[in-house]
């Protein structure tokens, strides 16, 4: 169910971006139902974007999009040069993005060993989607939406928060191919 409700997250998400300025994303109220009573717990998540300038024309960066992503082990489920977008509705990982751990691109909170992310099932999407900057290079926008939850266990996944580390890795990656 939680899978279901991520990826309609972000789906809803990738829409929003390609048409205006971003708006979170917030994830409906959950209602517990005991015999005593009912209470409403709000299980709310704002998708918050990583954004950045980089100095080259928007064909340049679309050129080395695909690849940066690539580099990074990301696999792309979509792509549209008309709006200049990419990304993955939801890969399924453990312990690692490529070659980095995950707990330096999600926060899932910490267990008793360490970073959760590092050893949950991690529900992992990327987006990102370019645009002209006023300044003559593009901007960079990317979303990065996660849930988690013990591998080892059955049940629903949480939300993870991310780092800030794959949206400022990607546009590194971005800068360094257009060298």
């Amino acid at each position: 169910m939680r899978a279901g409700i991520l990826s309609l997250g972000v789906a809803m998400a990738w829409a929003c971006a390609s048409s205006g300025p971003p708006s979170p994303t917030i994830n409906p109220d959950v209602r517990i139902v005991t015999p005593q009573n009912e209470q409403a717990m709000s299980i709310t998540s704002t998708v918050v974007e990583g954004v950045a300038t980089v100095a080259a024309p928007i064909d340049k960066v679309w050129a080395v999009l695909t690849p940066a992503y690539d580099s990074l082990g990301i696999p792309l489920t979509a792509i549209d040069p008309a709006t200049h977008s990419v990304g993955n509705g939801g890969v399924i990982l453990h312990r690692k993005l490529g070659k980095t751990r995950l707990s330096e691109y999600i926060n899932c909170g910490n267990s008793q060993g360490g970073p959760s992310a590092d050893t949950y099932e991690v529900n992992l999407s990327i987006s990102t989607r370019l645009a002209p900057a006023l300044s003559g290079g593009t901007v960079v926008t990317t979303v990065v939406n996660a849930a988690g939850k013990p591998a080892s266990l059955s049940g629903d996944y949480i939300p993870c928060a991310s780092t800030d580390g794959l949206e400022t890795r990607l546009v590194r990656t971005i800068e360094a191919q257009l060298k």
